[in-house]
C-alpha cells in the first residue's frame, strides 16, 4: 500500500482534529487509501483517503484551482481547511519542500483510522 507524509505539524493537527486537510503536492498522488505517515522512514500512524481535487495556477498574481470538474476556484477558499492561517503561511511551508517545481497540485485527505 502506498502512503502519504506529513511532516508540517500544522496540517497534520488539523487532519488529526478535523477528519481532513488540503494539501498541496508538487507531484501526483496516488489516490484511494494509502498508509499516513510523519516521515519517510516513520512507521505508519494511520490509513487515509486521497482525492485530487485539482491543478493550482498563479493567474493575475491570484493562485487559482482548475477543478478537476472543470471549475474554477480561489485557492483561498481552501485555506481554512489546510492548518494554516493564511495563504501566504500555506505556500511558503510548501515551498520550504518544494524549491522547483513546474506545477501544484491540490490532494483532500480524509482521515480513515489513526493508531496513535
Amino acid at each position: 500500500m502506498s502512503y502519504i507524509i506529513f511532516q508540517n505539524d500544522k496540517a497534520f493537527r488539523h487532519l488529526v482534529e478535523k477528519g481532513f486537510v488540503y494539501t498541496l503536492r508538487a507531484y501526483n498522488r496516488k489516490q484511494g487509501v494509502v498508509k499516513l505517515k510523519r516521515n519517510k522512514h516513520g512507521e505508519d500512524i494511520g490509513i487515509v483517503k486521497v482525492e485530487h481535487i485539482g491543478v493550482v495556477k498563479k493567474i493575475n498574481s491570484k493562485y487559482v484551482v482548475k477543478m478537476s470538474n472543470g471549475e474554477t476556484k480561489n485557492l483561498e477558499e481552501f485555506v481554512k481547511h489546510s492548518g494554516f492561517s493564511s495563504l501566504y503561511e500555506w505556500l511558503c511551508a510548501f515551498y520550504k519542500y518544494y524549491k522547483k517545481i513546474s506545477v501544484i497540485k491540490l490532494y483532500k485527505v480524509t482521515l480513515i483510522e489513526l493508531f496513535l
